[in-house]
């Protein structure tokens, strides 16, 4: 199972957003997408959530054009974490992350709590079931509103498609403790055949947790592969406009990337 662009452009009027990009999130990876602001990254995610539609290329989920799906059957095996949300209603922490259920078919109510429950505290979300959402943190909502979408695909699917987690920088709200945990999440997903593709800011997490690196730069893909082969130095220096150092942990084959600034 896989969900694939096929040379995906998308023009807003006569500005090119997304140039000819081309990738695929496989079931049983997590695929990072990186590249600095306005690169195109989450005009990408957009495209292949479904929620705009691209000027041309397609995007093929499950082997099936994307708009070939109902809503419905997509929504419970494909969830989507937007990088902003807007919900303002007193609802609470734990009825927000209920909303991720709402594509099944009712089950058991048994059933359908402990897969609540299950997702809540997979998050780390337990303490916060009762608070009314609008009152929590930046950090603590995007917590809630991964447990919602772990609710979505919490069951693997009776059919034979597969199920496809879509991060928008998931990270971007999270102290450093939560952004790792909020990514051993994500990589836990990839090792149960979930395809899992997160957009990133951050290139040591990209090291740290995707098998896979799509880069983008001005609409378009610069490089893609293993992270440890395409996060190179020039690479990075040349996207971000500013000299990065990659250095080597001693003993433990890991790699750590540093900009190199001037007082």
């Amino acid at each position: 199972m896989s969900l694939i662009a096929e040379q995906l452009s998308y023009r807003v009027k006569d500005r090119l957003l997304l140039d000819n990009v081309s990738l695929s999130a496989t079931a049983g990876e997590l695929h990072a997408v990186l590249g600095p602001n306005g690169a195109g990254k989450s005009t990408l995610l957009r495209l292949l959530s479904g929620e705009w539609a691209p000027s041309s290329g397609k995007v093929l989920f499950d082997g099936r054009p994307l708009h070939q799906w109902a809503p419905q059957a997509l929504a419970r095996v494909r969830a989507v974490l937007p990088q902003r949300e807007t919900l303002n209603f007193s609802f609470t922490a734990e009825e927000v992350v209920a909303l991720g259920r709402l594509p099944h078919r009712a089950q058991e109510p048994a059933l359908e709590q402990a897969i609540i429950d299950a997702a809540i505290a997979t998050a780390g979300v337990s303490h916060l079931s009762t608070r009314q959402y609008p009152t929590l943190s930046g950090g603590e909502r995007s917590r809630v509103q991964l447990a919602r979408v772990l609710t979505q695909i919490w069951q693997a699917p009776a059919a034979p498609a597969s199920r496809c987690l879509l991060l928008d920088e998931p990270t971007a709200s999270l102290d450093l403790a939560h952004q790792h945990h909020c990514l051993q999440i994500a990589r836990e997903l990839s090792k149960q055949k979930v395809a899992v593709l997160a957009v990133l800011h951050d290139p040591n997490l990209v090291l740290a947790y995707a098998d896979r690196v799509t880069v983008l730069c001005c609409g378009q893909v610069v490089a893609s592969g293993v992270p440890t082969e395409v996060l190179t130095p020039a690479l990075l220096s040349r996207i971000y406009g500013i000299p990065v150092q990659v250095w080597e942990i001693p003993d433990s084959g890991q790699r750590w990337i540093q900009a190199q600034t001037h007082a």
